[in-house]
């Protein structure tokens, strides 16, 4: 017997009826070879659980996988169970490929507010009917196309195709990276002498390459999602920008550094610890004072304080 090879897309169903069988069987088990060494049971693993299902009607036996995953690509075998005892199995089995649409930036000519692209919808299943379907930020766009189109696309815009009579398994959508995040570690004041790290993250598919620039200079520092520099100096302080591009666009932003010098840094200490201490100092001399002054006031008497009153009401 010959190995079998199906193709399907992600998200759809795979049957894969299996037989004749001459013997009855108790119960199946449908094994998958994950990674050609290591067998596990459908069943029983927690990634198949509520997608399989199994239908024996002798001498026929029907296995159906449903919300296929491209890591549902595996080969797939009957082990057939008679009398609690495994008896045989289905070798070899069927090899199940999953595929996944994939919208492909072809060419792009850019102009100051669109470019001008060719979009590729591919995939390694290679279906019957060449009919695709084009969608723009969520709606219909060309419907019984070719696989390829050229089209004028905005910054904004985002791009996805399915095959007809599967518009329920659409492609992840392509678009321009979005406005890049970037973050800087250690956070604050840098002090001369250390070291800090830019990264630059930005949402965009393809995925976006990133470029580091410094203000007033025309060649750029560093490419990659990280820039780091070691031992900084003050010369150091000024504008990075990081540029995120990919084949449908590119954005821009920008963070400051600011590097001081390890004796600013030192002055600076002395000045905060100063007024710490100042502020203790203070502090302390008021909670003396509210304690003197609650002091005198029990031991001042009745008579004395009616002394006080008299002397205060006596004649003009």
């Amino acid at each position: 017997m010959t190995s079998k090879t199906l193709q399907n897309l992600s998200g759809s169903t795979m049957e894969n009826p299996r037989g004749p069988h001459q013997s009855f069987a108790e119960s199946i088990l449908i094994w998958v070879d994950c990674d050609r060494s290591r067998f596990i049971q459908c069943q029983e693993d927690p990634d198949y659980i509520g997608r399989v299902q199994y239908f024996c009607d002798p001498p026929l036996c029907t296995l159906r996988i449903t919300n296929l995953r491209e890591r549902d690509s595996a080969e797939y075998k009957f082990s057939l169970r008679k009398y609690r005892v495994e008896s045989s199995t289905g070798s070899p089995g069927v090899n199940l490929s999953v595929t996944a649409l994939q919208v492909k930036v072809l060419l792009s000519e850019y102009t100051d507010s669109y470019c001008r692209a060719e979009l590729k919808c591919q995939s390694s299943c290679q279906p019957d009917h060449q009919s695709y379907i084009w969608i723009k930020n969520g709606h219909e766009l060309l419907r019984e196309t070719s696989s390829s189109v050229s089209l004028s696309v905005y910054p904004a815009d985002r791009y996805s195709c399915a095959l007809k009579g599967y518009e329920a398994f659409i492609s992840p959508s392509v678009y321009a990276p979005q406005l890049p995040s970037v973050s800087v570690s250690p956070s604050g004041q840098l002090v001369e002498g250390g070291s800090v790290t830019l990264t630059c993250s930005s949402d965009a598919n393809p995925a976006a390459n990133y470029t580091w620039y410094k203000e007033d200079e025309e060649s750029p520092k560093v490419s990659g999602q990280n820039f780091i520099i070691t031992d900084v100096r003050p010369e150091h302080s000024g504008n990075y920008s990081c540029e995120a591009q990919n084949t449908r666009g590119s954005q821009i932003s920008t963070v400051h550094l600011v590097v001081v010098r390890g004796s600013s840094v030192k002055i600076m200490n002395v000045i905060r610890l100063t007024l710490v201490v100042l502020m203790l100092i203070l502090l302390v001399v008021f909670s003396l004072w509210t304690r003197k002054k609650k002091t005198l006031s029990s031991q001042t008497g009745p008579n004395e304080a009616a002394e006080v009153m008299q002397f205060d009401s006596g004649p003009d």
